[in-house]
């Protein structure tokens, strides 16, 4: 409003005792631990997924092993964190999230699939007591629309897409999918799927359980989808409630659709 308070920083000072001068500068540098590579799992994942899709360098590790709560925010800006992904793999097609799930499984390495980053529950964070080597499967490359149907408005989507570029592709064919968190411009549909997301635009859309009526998840188990991609179905446990809200705990969303 432009609104000038003259006596605001004093009263902050004296009443509240703090001193906006004090502060308290960002580290440059904090010593990141040394990955923890399962040689044997690590060869057999570069020779299925290619070593350019593959990462232990300092920086990926940092960036995949964090979400957006404050005490994360907090940990990066001043004190580091105490455990930190080993690994990151990019993934380009659900038979490389196959490999990747089986071989993990076979070895004993731990995964933990990442969208955009926003996650506020804690998901992302490594256990300080974990001492098997833990994979970040990031998904940012699978982020294709595999069709739209215009007439059912309906479409199938890769699990990767940012919210943004949804928005704007379908926009570019006349189409919205409705869904639109406050991280819109940097969580993807996996991630919307994974934590059970609601929106801004819920009111009129529904939540994102009520806009998908399939998603697809690669578990070690195998890969788990409807067979029947309808809207409702009377007989039988839905298997969408198990992926809605997993948080990665099952296995890696690879695709959501048909969604409306």
């Amino acid at each position: 409003s432009g609104t000038v308070f003259p006596d605001f920083r004093p009263w902050v000072e004296s009443y509240v005792g703090l001193s906006v001068e004090d502060k308290s500068p960002p580290h440059d540098q904090w010593p990141v631990p040394a990955p923890n590579v399962n040689s044997q799992f690590w060869s057999a994942l570069v020779s299925s997924v290619g070593q350019e899709n593959c990462s232990t360098k300092d920086y990926d590790r940092v960036f995949h092993s964090h979400g957006h709560t404050c005490q994360e925010v907090f940990a990066l800006r001043y004190g580091g964190l105490h455990r930190v992904v080993d690994a990151v793999v990019w993934p380009d097609t659900e038979e490389n999230c196959e490999t990747i799930v089986k071989l993990a499984s076979e070895h004993g390495v731990v995964i933990i699939p990442f969208g955009g980053g926003t996650s506020v529950s804690g998901a992302l964070e490594c256990p300080s007591n974990e001492n098997r080597m833990v994979l970040s499967v990031d998904m940012k490359r699978m982020n294709r629309i595999n069709w739209v149907d215009a007439s059912n408005m309906t479409a199938e989507i890769e699990a990767g897409i940012v919210g943004q570029d949804l928005q704007r592709r379908l926009a570019a064919v006349g189409l919205t999918m409705g869904h639109e968190p406050d991280s819109v411009e940097f969580s993807t549909l996996g991630g919307w799927v994974s934590t059970r997301a609601s929106g801004m635009k819920k009111n009129v859309y529904g939540n994102i359980e009520d806009i998908i009526v399939n998603a697809t998840m690669v578990t070690p188990k195998g890969t788990i989808e409807r067979s029947c991609e309808v809207p409702r179905m009377s007989a039988g446990p839905d298997v969408s409630q198990i992926v809605l809200g997993s948080e990665g705990s099952f296995g890696i969303i690879t695709k959501v659709g048909p969604l409306t």
